[in-house]
């Protein structure tokens, strides 16, 4: 077995495991927590003391408001529109084969996939003019980008940006024709991926026991949070997009 298959075999044995490396790690920072606060950090609070007890049962469920759902939930659900409804699989042939003349895309294909392009370049168009004004009601008080309602709201703007064009391409390849298909593509991945949610809630106790015991900095807690987070998640889209 060469380094590369190693490499792959590690990674996949830890995929699976996660949860229950989480589930141990919970327990781990109590006890750490514990040590530290009695011996080396008198800063730290110990989650196995009256304060930290009471703090960890009253906090059982609000502990999950860690995970940011609505983000999350919006990334499965462009990601879906995008798979189901073909425009991803389309956009791959011809980046792949370099040509759309040869038969791999079908006709109702290109004439969807123009629409869609012909919608981007006006989306795109709109979103600049709402730059370049100052008075734009996208931009701040000031009339710059920072602050303003478009930077605040840029990653929910791209998602559903995505999701249009998705539904756009979709309707118009032929490929969502009822309002069923549009609701099977919006929840394709939420269904595939729902084993994810575990590792997230068990992540949300985790991040939330860190926080409350102070044995990591905010911005390394706020670093650990997006990669436990959003690598498993990017893990499942994968292997999920990958089996189809």
């Amino acid at each position: 077995m060469n380094r590369r298959n190693i490499i792959v075999f590690l990674r996949k044995i830890l995929f699976a495991q996660l949860p229950f490396i989480l589930l141990l790690a919970i327990p781990s920072v109590a006890i750490w927590s514990w040590v530290s606060s009695l011996y080396f950090d008198d800063t730290v609070r110990s989650l196995l003391n009256s304060d930290g007890i009471r703090w960890s049962v009253a906090n059982i469920l609000t502990n999950l408001n860690e995970v940011p759902l609505p983000a999350i939930c919006t990334i499965l659900m462009c990601g879906g529109v995008l798979t189901e409804s073909g425009l991803l699989s389309t956009i791959l042939t011809i980046i792949r084969e370099r040509n759309w003349q040869n038969g791999s895309v079908s006709l109702k294909q290109k004439r969807a996939l123009i629409l869609t392009l012909s919608f981007v370049e006006f989306l795109a168009a709109v979103i600049i003019i709402q730059y370049l004004l100052r008075g734009s009601l996208l931009l701040s008080a000031f009339g710059t980008y920072e602050g303003s309602a478009l930077s605040r709201g840029g990653l929910g703007l791209a998602l559903i940006f995505f999701i249009l064009i998705g539904n756009i391409f979709g309707y118009a390849s032929g490929k969502f024709v009822s309002a069923i298909d549009f609701i099977n593509a919006h929840i394709y991945l939420l269904r595939k991926c729902a084993g994810y949610f575990i590792i997230a809630f068990l992540a949300a106790e985790l991040i939330a026991c860190i926080r409350y015991t102070g044995l990591l900095g905010t911005d390394a807690t706020s670093i650990l949070a997006y990669i436990l987070y959003y690598v498993p998640l990017v893990g499942y889209m994968k292997s999920t997009l990958l089996r189809k």
